[in-house]
C-alpha cells in the first residue's frame, strides 16, 4: 500500500489522481471497497450488518 501524502491545489487534479488510482486497482478489490463503504454507511445510520449481509428485510412492491 502506497502511503505517500500528496498535496493538491487543484480539485480537478485531485479528482483525476483518484480516478487513476481506482483504475489501477483490480476489479475484485474495487468491489470489496464498495461493499465495505456500503456497510460503513449503514452502520452510521444505526443498521447492524454482519459479514454475510445486512440484517434488514427488503420489501418489493409491484406497481399495478
Amino acid at each position: 500500500m502506497d502511503k505517500t501524502i500528496r498535496r493538491f491545489t487543484d480539485p480537478e487534479e485531485l479528482k483525476n489522481e483518484e480516478y487513476r488510482y481506482w483504475q489501477s486497482v483490480p476489479a475484485e478489490e474495487r468491489i470489496r471497497a464498495t461493499w465495505e463503504h456500503t456497510i460503513d454507511c449503514y452502520r452510521m445510520k444505526g443498521v447492524e450488518a454482519n459479514g454475510r449481509g445486512l440484517r434488514t428485510t427488503l420489501v418489493r412492491f409491484q406497481r399495478t
